[in-house]
């Protein structure tokens, strides 16, 4: 038997280049992507599943936007928003049903009770209707997994590593990201808060797409973290604000003072949520700056590179 045959040649050692990165990329999120098919209305899982893989890939055809053709990209990712947005609408429902669920327990009033229970009905009609409307982003999924592979054929050429291009993401992310957190007022600015979470989002679905790049892991972590928190303080926001459009036709006063009794109850909640989140947000303020320099891990690729 022969002995192995090692390529000596200068390519094999070629660090990958951001064009190749881009293409690998978009191929792996667009495999992520399934298909979703009608009998998937009804499963939670897979909703959360292809919402998330929805997001993943528009971060990445974000990232690699200088590299791709503009007009094409556009309409894709108009189509990626308005799928989101009946997959959103299903998981919006789902999980404030499971915060009303789980409450179920720990409330003992009759009269937040039975403001529980008009509330859990009244959400699983809005899942249902959501459910419904899942066609349409069913349809555009298709036609956006085909576009995407389209445009991984067509990445322009750039004199960047991977690493270096996605390490310069990370660190524009990060500083986007205490900008808008320096910005946000307390629990009571909510609209801040939801754009801190989504700053973090992003950023996370940067980290994770190219991790050998310094810091990424850690930013990575925090990023999660913060998503777990504010996602926590969003669901429990909408839930409030359930109520608020409640307590007018709550002909009841007992019913009324229930329903004021629970608004409170989740605000103290996500007064502590964003303290929290403030807590983690200093901590990574304080970490080194990921850079474009050296000390970057660079993803190496044998044979013929693509860019």
């Amino acid at each position: 038997m022969g002995s192995p045959r090692i390529d000596a040649s200068p390519r094999a050692a070629r660090p990958e280049s951001a064009q190749r990165a881009a293409r690998r990329l978009l191929r792996e999120r667009v495999a992520a992507l399934r298909p979703l098919t009608r009998r998937h209305r009804t499963d939670e899982r897979r909703v959360h599943q292809t919402r998330v893989a929805l997001r993943r890939l528009r971060e990445v055809l974000s990232s690699v936007s200088p590299m791709l053709p503009s007009g094409r990209l556009r309409d894709c990712d108009s189509r990626i928003r308005r799928a989101l947005k009946r997959l959103g609408a299903v998981r919006d429902a789902d999980a404030a049903l499971g915060w009303c669920v789980a409450a179920i327990p720990q409330v003992t009033e009759a009269a937040e009770r039975a403001v529980l229970f008009r509330l859990i009905a009244g959400l699983e009609e809005e899942r249902a209707r959501a459910q419904e409307r899942l066609e349409s982003a069913r349809l555009r999924i298709r036609r956006i997994r085909a576009e995407v592979r389209a445009l991984a054929g067509r990445v322009g050429a750039t004199e960047e590593t991977g690493a270096r291009y996605f390490s310069r993401a990370l660190a524009v992310g990060r500083a986007r990201l205490l900008a808008e957190a320096g910005n946000a007022g307390g629990a009571e600015d909510r609209g801040g808060l939801h754009a801190v979470r989504l700053r973090a989002k992003h950023l996370r679905y940067v980290a994770e797409a190219y991790p050998g790049i310094r810091a990424a892991e850690s930013v990575a972590e925090t990023c999660a973290g913060l998503q777990e928190i504010l996602g926590e303080f969003h669901d429990l926001d909408l839930l409030s604000a359930r109520l608020g459009v409640m307590l007018p036709y709550l002909a009841d006063p007992a019913e009324r003072a229930g329903a004021m009794a629970l608004r409170l109850r989740w605000r103290y909640r996500m007064g502590d949520l964003e303290s929290r989140a403030r807590g983690l947000l200093e901590a990574f303020a304080e970490r080194e700056v990921p850079e474009a320099g050296p000390g970057v891990a660079e993803r190496r690729c044998s044979g013929r590179s693509a860019g």
